[in-house]
């Protein structure tokens, strides 16, 4: 598109001409309804500056998310991104599939009905859930998939973990964080946050992070690294647990790996 050509207008641009110019005398003139000025006098005595307008120095953290932090990417946005019609349907695809786990638990309790899963998926997608919803069944058929998305697996983990105590498990899902570092503000979600508790204290976690990507385990492991930190980070925040006790796992689905990051 060459330089300065208009790509869209609306209304007229000679709205304000042609219009006479008004006084203050005439713009503070009383109104028929109020009998009261628009305008109230200007005063000859300053404002005295009270405490209340004074200035306040006001220190504002920049936002970012833990998917800015993916290694070789910036908080900033590549136009050519953007346009890439070749990337997009891999991109929305997994939009989808995302939004589609949100909505499992433990798979011991079965799945949700086609028609729940469907009606989780966003309005542009649900016409592909024909095509969506077998793809995600064989995603969480294979073995370690399954395996990481049960009880029973956290159960026999964590088992001599607990003192004694009966191991109490909980899962949050889509779990919204916000953090602050020296220089940040990090707000994200954990796609599914898994805590063992002996009794009222909790005693580990685990992150659980669900990708769609077709590459390489191990090198797309080392790409989400300072992503599945951020997690950790919020997963310890969360439930007061040193760093050291939670995992950070990845959840190939296309590959059916399990990767600790």
């Amino acid at each position: 598109m060459p330089p300065g050509k208009v790509i869209h207008e609306h209304g007229d641009p000679q709205w304000d001409r042609g219009r006479p110019a008004r006084t203050l005398e005439q713009r503070n003139t009383s109104t028929a309804e109020t009998g009261k000025p628009l305008l109230a006098p200007r005063s000859s005595h300053p404002v005295p500056r009270t405490p209340l307008l004074a200035p306040r120095r006001t220190r504002f953290f920049p936002r970012t998310s833990p998917s800015t932090k993916v290694e070789g990417e910036s908080a900033s946005v590549d136009a050519s991104k953007l346009l890439d019609v070749a990337r997009r349907p891999a991109a929305e695809r997994g939009t989808a599939i995302h939004a589609l786990c949100q909505q499992i638990g433990w798979m011991e309790d079965g799945l949700p009905l086609d028609e729940q899963l469907t009606c989780a998926l966003p309005p542009e997608h649900r016409a592909s859930a024909a095509k969506l919803l077998p793809d995600l069944h064989a995603m969480l058929a294979k073995p370690k998939i399954k395996e990481r998305l049960t009880r029973a697996y956290y159960e026999k983990a964590w088992a001599n973990r607990c003192g004694g105590q009966p191991l109490k498990l909980r899962l949050y899902r889509e779990l919204p964080f916000t953090h602050k570092t020296d220089e940040e503000l990090i707000s994200g979600q954990i796609d599914r946050l898994v805590v063992g508790y002996a009794g009222d204290k909790p005693i580990a976690a685990e992150a659980l992070d669900f990708k769609t990507d077709a590459g390489d385990p191990g090198e797309l492991a080392q790409h989400y690294a300072p992503q599945m930190a951020a997690y950790t980070t919020a997963a310890a925040r969360f439930t007061q647990l040193p760093e050291k006790e939670i995992g950070g796992y990845l959840l190939f689905l296309k590959k059916g790996s399990v990767v600790r990051v």
